[in-house]
């Protein structure tokens, strides 16, 4: 059996960690089926640090030639995405993939199909369509769909008519649930893929000796890639992320800061630079740990299992917090951390950034410091304190586990029909 896997998100270790819990799944719940991972155009640095070994797995790259990403949008807007999977040579390529599958799986992954409008992640899904492909959406959110432009309005239009074709549409959070209901749209409520397994791996000595052995892990985002975020104040953000950096020095002085990026392998806007341009304000700095981005999810997860506690503001960190028993504070951006947390009764284990979108300073500077007070009785409740805080490990095991029966069942059905040919 063939089995292409699409729109595997890259350069995150969030991401990362999704796509490798579900091939571990894959290799060992699935015997004798062969399993591509398809990219276009995809950074090969971090496809190699994604690959997972062993199995039938293979990962495929292919250049994007002239005029790719244009003739995607032509097609959507014509009606021509087959004509083109047939003279272009790029979509050509993969149309002959996607043919050849008996089963495309839309990896685990964030709202491409929502505000971030992917039309890459629509294609790849269309050409599943056209050539009549089984289709598993595993394990995503999506929506709300802007609607400000024609582009919008088109892909908001294409996103709703792909939905109920899909075999299998498993979602991750509780918002995205609501928009599903909302359609009508029958779906399986699942969690992150991430928590189908929580690995555990020795952390290189030149981290451990870094870090030292009690320490808290904290996840600013600087939020310059989400459309909703686009035109914030940035200095309100950075003095925002600066008091809870402040705070967490003081609440224990023999403990370090240890600040996790997510991202790798961009040129600019890296998460590394901006923890370490936010340590270099302040002054007494020393036990502020700046770990490089060169490191795996597996790393990462292991290193957030012995921190005393996680402040993320970052979806990612709070599933490894989740999935790794270790107490947190979630600083929410979008529905995808609140959906989540509302999933397994934790909303009070969070906090939101809505006061970066007041348009007045006074109102936005006045809901910050609401916002700070809050967290910081937390921090002190938990951390000072030392007061038990829920995180619910085992409930959200038991979703992951609940998404991945519901997708063998229909993975096995497939089967059958194949072994029929």
């Amino acid at each position: 059996m063939n089995i292409i896997i699409i729109n595997q998100p890259l350069s995150n270790r969030g991401d990362e960690a999704a796509h490798k819990s579900l091939l571990r799944m894959l290799n060992k719940e699935i015997d004798n089926a062969k399993i591509k991972v398809l990219h276009v155009g995809g950074n090969q640095d971090s496809i190699n640090q994604f690959k997972v070994k062993g199995g039938n797995n293979s990962y495929i790259n292919f250049k994007p030639y002239k005029a790719h990403g244009y003739c995607i949008k032509k097609g959507f807007k014509y009606g021509i995405t087959h004509l083109l999977s047939l003279i272009h040579p790029t979509h050509r390529k993969v149309a002959k993939e996607i043919k050849s599958a008996d089963l495309v799986i839309c990896s685990p992954g964030g709202i491409c199909m929502g505000p971030y409008q992917s039309w890459d992640h629509l294609w790849f899904l269309k050409l599943s369509i056209v050539y009549n492909k089984k289709i598993a959406y595993y394990g995503r959110s999506f929506g709300p769909f802007p609607t400000g432009n024609k582009s919008q309005i088109l892909f908001k239009n294409e996103s709703l008519k792909m939905l109920p074709k899909f075999d299998f549409l498993s979602l991750r959070d509780s918002v995205t649930q609501g928009y599903a209901k909302s359609l009508n749209l029958d779906f399986i409520s699942t969690v992150d893929t991430a928590l189908l397994d929580s690995p555990s791996v020795i952390v290189p000595n030149e981290i451990s000796e870094q870090i030292g052995s009690n320490y808290i892990v904290y996840v600013p985002n600087e939020l310059k890639w989400n459309p909703k975020f686009i035109n914030i104040d940035s200095d309100l953000l950075e003095i925002y992320y600066l008091s809870i950096l402040k705070y967490l020095l003081q609440i224990k002085e023999d403990i370090n800061i240890v600040m996790l990026p997510q991202l790798f392998n961009y040129d600019e806007g890296s998460d590394v630079d901006y923890f370490k341009y936010l340590k270099s304000k302040i002054t007494d700095n020393s036990r502020i740990k700046v770990i490089n981005d060169q490191y795996s999810s597996d790393i990462q997860q292991t290193i957030i299992s012995k921190a005393e506690y996680l402040i993320g503001a970052r979806y990612h960190s709070v599933v490894f917090s989740v999935n790794n028993k270790t107490p947190f504070t979630a600083l929410s951006y979008e529905h995808k951390i609140s959906g989540l947390l509302k999933d397994l009764d934790l909303d009070s284990n969070m906090v939101d950034f809505s006061f970066l979108l007041e348009k007045n300073r006074l109102s936005a500077n006045e809901k910050m410091n609401e916002n700070l007070t809050t967290i910081y009785k937390m921090l002190d409740e938990t951390i000072s304190k030392g007061k038990r805080q829920k995180v619910k490990q085992t409930e959200a095991r038991e979703l992951a586990e609940t998404g991945k029966k519901h997708f063998l069942k229909l993975y096995k059905s497939i089967q059958s029909t194949c072994d029929l040919k």
